[in-house]
């Protein structure tokens, strides 16, 4: 038994043991008791206890994806904790933001281990796990007209190739988290070398990876490059601590 330190406790070890014996008399209870009760003492609350902590704080994490440890997680174990990390096919070091599976309003980045023409960059405004989720379903059930699911279900390819890493997150609006993964689709050259199927926010002025200029049909002309520089270069100091 425990007891929180008192000093009219002091002699009440004395009276269990003693008063044992009468324990031991009854049959009924005998085999539950069949050594004399020990009692400790602890230490009660105090003021100094109350205040301070014999924990040193720990700094928290500027850089570096992290998973959330929950036990029913199945992202975890996709989510990538290094860093720097530097995608396959490139040359960029990336240091992303301390987030998690939880995290929401993010843009993201897959990535296959298998290869180098697995990278795909993305955005949510929902949960990553959700948006992450969705993903696998894709490549369990190999969808038509979805890129990523079809890139894994390439001969040698499966779902364990396919790893993630949260880019940014806590975007105002949606417009600036678009804003953000175009600029990432540029930087990392996905809309080429990718999964990318356009470049996003401004898919509509732009060429496509896939099939060209998505007026050309009907006799558009692409936009002048200076646009599109201008819209890059407009977007592309918001996440410099994310480079190296």
């Amino acid at each position: 038994m425990v007891f929180e330190f008192n000093y009219k406790l002091t002699k009440l070890s004395r009276p269990l043991v003693k008063d044992f014996k009468y324990l031991r008399l009854d049959p009924s209870i005998r085999d539950l008791f069949s050594d004399p009760p020990l009692s400790a003492r602890r230490q009660p609350p105090n003021l100094r206890s109350l205040l301070t902590s014999s924990r040193l704080p720990q700094p928290p994490a500027s850089h570096g994806n992290r998973t959330c440890n929950k036990r029913r997680c199945q992202v975890c174990k996709h989510i990538i904790t290094d860093v720097p990390f530097i995608p396959p096919g490139t040359t960029t070091k990336i240091r992303p933001p301390p987030l998690t599976c939880d995290s929401s309003n993010v843009v993201y980045l897959l990535v296959c281990t298998r290869c180098d023409r697995g990278n795909y960059v993305g955005e949510t405004g929902s949960k990553f796990r959700l948006r992450f989720n969705n993903h696998k379903q894709t490549i369990r059930d190999n969808t038509q007209g979805f890129t990523v699911g079809q890139h894994y279900n390439l001969p040698g390819h499966d779902l364990n190739d396919l790893k993630c890493i949260l880019l940014g997150s806590s975007f105002t609006s949606q417009q600036i988290r678009r804003n953000s993964e175009t600029k990432w689709v540029l930087t990392l050259n996905t809309h080429i070398a990718g999964l990318n199927r356009d470049l996003g926010i401004i898919s509509d002025y732009t060429f496509h990876n896939r099939g060209g200029f998505r007026g050309e049909a009907q006799g558009a002309r692409p936009p002048p490059f200076q646009k599109i520089l201008k819209f890059f270069q407009l977007h592309k100091t918001k996440d410099k601590a994310l480079f190296q």
